[in-house]
């Protein structure tokens, strides 16, 4: 009788330690959290030899039950329009904003126990090197499964597979559907660790892998970031580091380093980078394109990016600098500030335009300001950015974004 009772103990302990937050199913969906979103973006480009421009409108709605003996599910549907949308408009934006209909980007079945979780199904995920860009009205989403363990003290680790891939459009005026990997790729596989343990020091580190295809465009990708944030006074400041490795099957290896210091004083905030990518004969850099280090467009981890619509890039034989001074008017609610970048290539590379010069220097110029409503309008947001492009390169862009949360 003893042992049962101790036995009992220990099992009831084990089970109020899963913290249910209900007893019953129908609670589970009842005691639901829902989240939604209005969004209307205006987007105008000029990239030196066309220009047009697009509304878009979007609404995101998603939906996450309760856990129920530590099972929980999520839904998140996404819908976007363009009815203004003229023939210039379709065929700038059609790969990013022009794209009527609506997909369910979330639809997962998440079980966590202590401090485990597993994830299963269509689900929003951001990391360094596999991530959905949110900076247009549709949100790109993955389908595929990941396991998130917090135990170690400060530390966050994860491992993921996803075989599917939902992009913003289908590139001929439809909604983006969940569609294998990058054509003929079956699954990416990914390792990440994220680790706060010391104070003021964050510490980022991923794996992640793709197998070889017709394109021959197989490669492993590792990622570390250290990031160093102190106080000296009223002054902040903070010093930042990271490193890119690529291992192609079929070409040679490729890496990037990056640093980054910045500071802050009084609502005035600022930094410099740089960063360099190594000489590669193959002409293959550390991303699967020039664009973007992994797969999804929020895969731009480079310290030298711009800020809205050109994130940099990670073709070889590649310098890049960039500088960032903003100013907080706090009791405004209202953040301003502007971001010069010029990304400096001297090998010849693949592609069209300025791509084709045997060296080259582009120069983006950005001038960027948030606002956030406060009063009965608190949860909308509105984001406008002008850029300009300059040196080799020419071209223009401005984002007029509002959205209000709720």
């Amino acid at each position: 009788m003893k042992r049962l009772s101790v036995a009992t103990l220990v099992v009831a302990g084990f089970f109020s330690s899963q913290a249910f937050a209900v007893d019953t199913l129908a609670d589970a969906f009842k005691n639901g959290t829902l989240k939604g979103e209005l969004k209307a973006y205006y987007f105008d480009r000029d990239n030196g030899t066309s220009s047009a421009d697009i509304t878009t409108f979007g609404v995101l709605l998603g939906y996450k039950t309760a856990s129920f003996y530590g099972l929980s599910m999520g839904t998140t549907f996404q819908g976007s329009s363009s009815p203004f949308a003229d023939s210039d408009g379709k065929t700038m934006f059609k790969n990013d904003e022009w794209g009527s209909g609506g997909v369910l980007s979330e639809a997962y079945i998440a079980y966590k126990m202590d401090k485990t979780e597993v994830k299963a199904g269509r689900m929003f995920f951001n990391t360094p090197l596999i991530g959905g860009s949110p900076s247009r009205v549709i949100v790109q989403s993955f389908e595929g499964a990941t396991i998130t363990n917090t135990n170690l003290p400060q530390t966050t680790l994860l491992a993921g597979v996803f075989s599917k891939f939902q992009d913003r459009t289908d590139w001929a005026g439809g909604m983006g559907t969940f569609e294998a990997l990058d054509g003929d790729h079956n699954k990416a596989y990914t390792l990440y660790a994220k680790n706060n343990s010391v104070k003021d020091l964050g510490l980022i580190g991923q794996f992640a892998t793709i197998s070889s295809d017709s394109s021959n465009l197989g490669i492993n990708l590792y990622y570390g970031e250290a990031d160093y944030k102190g106080k000296f006074g009223s002054v902040g400041y903070n010093f930042a580091g990271q490193y890119l490795y690529a291992d192609w099957d079929k070409f040679d290896s490729t890496d990037m380093i990056g640093f980054k210091v910045g500071g802050d004083f009084a609502g005035f905030s600022s930094y410099v980078a740089y960063s360099s990518i190594s000489k590669n004969d193959n002409r293959k850099g550390v991303g699967r394109n020039d664009k973007y280090a992994g797969f999804g467009n929020l895969t731009q981890p480079i310290f030298t990016k711009a800020y809205g619509p050109y994130v940099g890039t990670y073709t070889h034989d590649t310098d890049a600098y960039a500088v960032d001074v903003n100013y907080d008017f706090k009791n405004l609610n209202l953040l301003t500030g502007a971001r010069y970048s010029v990304t400096q290539r001297d090998s010849v590379a693949s592609g069209t335009g300025v791509n084709t010069r045997s060296s080259y220097d582009v120069s983006y110029t950005d001038f960027y300001a948030k606002y956030r409503f406060s009063g009965t309008l608190k949860g909308m947001c509105l984001d406008v950015c002008y850029l300009d492009v300059g040196k080799d390169g020419v071209g223009s862009e401005l984002w007029v974004k509002a959205v209000y949360k709720f």
